[in-house]
């Protein structure tokens, strides 16, 4: 509420600014100009919050070095950004199954979702669960995302 609070102030600061300038323009002649420049920073000044949230919905990516030597091997590009798209897409199956099981599971505290391919078989091993949580944890991951974790404690 204090950032909506903030930016409805800011905005009737930047207007009555505007509106000053516009005061004390000497001529007719800059008054146009004054009304456009005014205009372009009570936008800008509307506009900030969005520019704030289009800043906050980007996540940072690190781009790893797909190629590590500069031999314009195809190969070696191919089977680089493979390796980094599967690793990619196990985090984010792992982040997704830890962070459903910690809403739907409040009391486990201490889970760890590790996704990993093993002789190219997608594995998720959950760990931090109590025995008596083992099947239940099971039928849960097999039922909401169509895979057979290896759970231990």
């Amino acid at each position: 509420m204090q950032h909506l609070n903030n930016y409805v102030i800011s905005i009737c600061f930047v207007i009555i600014f505007c509106i000053v300038i516009e005061m004390l323009t000497p001529s007719e002649r800059y008054n146009e100009i004054i009304k456009i420049v005014s205009g372009i920073f009570i936008l800008y000044t509307l506009m900030t919050p969005i520019k704030g949230l289009l800043n906050s919905a980007v996540y940072e990516f690190e781009i790893p070095e797909i190629v590590s030597d500069n031999s314009g091997d195809y190969a070696v590009y191919e089977e680089n950004s493979k390796k980094i798209f599967d690793e990619a897409l196990y985090s984010a199956v792992a982040d997704s199954i830890e962070s459903d099981l910690r809403c739907s599971y409040k009391e486990l505290k201490k889970t760890n979702v590790i996704a990993k391919a093993d002789d190219g078989e997608f594995k998720i091993v959950v760990s931090g669960i109590p025995s008596e949580k083992h099947n239940e944890i099971y039928s849960y991951i097999k039922s909401g995302f169509d895979i057979e974790p290896i759970i231990t404690e």
